[in-house]
């Protein structure tokens, strides 16, 4: 859904205009069975390099469609507005050892509030990881060919990281690229001896 002036634009789950974040959870089941978790997908998107790209993102496993109560999420955010990881996970749990941890640093602290780094602004963990990791782990089922729909779909996300790997960094590239051009010239010219 984008806005009337077309700058911003929003994907999710049972969204609308009015209410674009966060929507509902995605029943994850493959069958008439009532589902036993759900899947948040949530994307803003701003108008920039000519396209819409992504602002924020967060998907998550949930226990219910109105994802009160979190399993984990990845969350990223462009700009984000506190000192955390611009890409993280969070997990909901507990751990008798990082409870024991924080006793002995003489502080509070819950691990599910932890903002675990993962992969950097460019390198973050895309939907088709996460849902491949659902299937692999058995909290969702998937259906025939899920996994090379997963691949087709993971290699876009990565090709559209690259590009914007590139335009952050033209000259790391450039070098990279007469680097390799180099190696090439070199092996050609030995195999012709």
């Amino acid at each position: 859904m984008l806005r009337e002036d077309g700058q911003i634009g929003w994907v999710g789950y049972e969204i609308d205009r009015h209410h674009p974040s966060p929507g509902r959870g995605i029943p994850l089941t493959v069958t008439a069975a009532r589902p036993r978790c759900y899947l948040h997908v949530m994307h803003t998107l701003i108008q920039a390099y000519g396209v819409l790209i992504t602002d924020e993102s967060s998907f998550g496993l949930y226990l219910d469609e109105d994802l009160g109560r979190s399993v984990f999420h990845y969350d990223y955010a462009r700009y984000p507005g506190n000192p955390y990881p611009a890409t993280h996970v969070q997990v909901k749990a507990t751990s008798t050892a990082f409870d024991e941890l924080c006793s002995r640093l003489g502080r509070e602290a819950e691990l599910g509030r932890l903002h675990f780094p993962v992969g950097g602004r460019r390198f973050r963990s895309s939907l088709e990881d996460v849902v491949e990791m659902l299937i692999l782990e058995g909290l969702a089922v998937g259906r025939p060919g899920w996994e090379v729909a997963i691949e087709e779909h993971r290699s876009l996300f990565r090709q559209i990281q690259l590009r914007a790997a590139v335009r952050d960094d033209p000259e790391a590239v450039r070098e990279e690229l007469q680097r390799l051009t180099r190696i090439e010239g070199e092996q050609r010219h030995r195999g012709r001896r």
